[in-house]
């Protein structure tokens, strides 16, 4: 009835013809297969938060990265502080500032920026409240500090943005103070 050296001589002749008819089924199925995971996605609205909130993780991801990689940036606020330490640190405060932003902490003003961060990641909460107040201050007045009073505030930001994994410890140029 079926001679087994026909059909093996069949498919030897015919190998690379079947492989493609094979590669291009596989692929139709495949194809097929996505189309109703994404039909059953979009009926299914309450499941899409998860590949929704998966994006907005990698946007953040994304945002940390480029920030990491704006050491330079931190590098010309050093530079500014030593040249101008008031300048300096208004250079620094709003670095810092953008930094909650882009890490995502929401809040009307800074304070409430600060207020959503967990203790776990930024442990100098209050101190790191009252240097971005007082620089407020010093920006808007006319008033110069002592040395050692700019040091303590630039240290003070420096430390969060330690903690905020921006900066890495040999990134300090205030290391002398707790």
């Amino acid at each position: 009835m079926f001679d087994v050296e026909k059909i093996f001589d069949f498919f030897i002749k015919n190998f690379e013809t079947i492989k493609t008819i094979l590669y291009f089924v596989s692929l139709i199925y495949s194809f097929n297969l996505f189309l109703i995971w994404l039909y059953f996605e979009i009926k299914n609205k309450d499941e899409t938060g998860f590949w929704l909130g998966l994006l907005d993780l990698i946007k953040k991801y994304k945002n940390f990265n480029e920030l990491k990689s704006k050491t330079p940036t931190y590098e010309e606020i050093k530079k500014s502080y030593l040249e101008n330490h008031k300048r300096g640190l208004i250079n620094l405060k709003n670095y810092f500032l953008f930094v909650l932003d882009v890490l995502g902490y929401s809040g009307e003003n800074f304070e409430e920026k600060i207020n959503n961060i967990s203790d776990d990641d930024l442990p100098n909460k209050e101190d790191v409240k009252k240097a971005v107040k007082a620089i407020s201050l010093l920006e808007k007045s006319d008033q110069e500090l002592d040395e050692e009073e700019y040091e303590l505030l630039f240290s003070t930001l420096e430390k969060a943005l330690y903690y905020l994994n921006i900066i890495e410890k040999e990134d300090f140029l205030v290391t002398f103070l707790k």
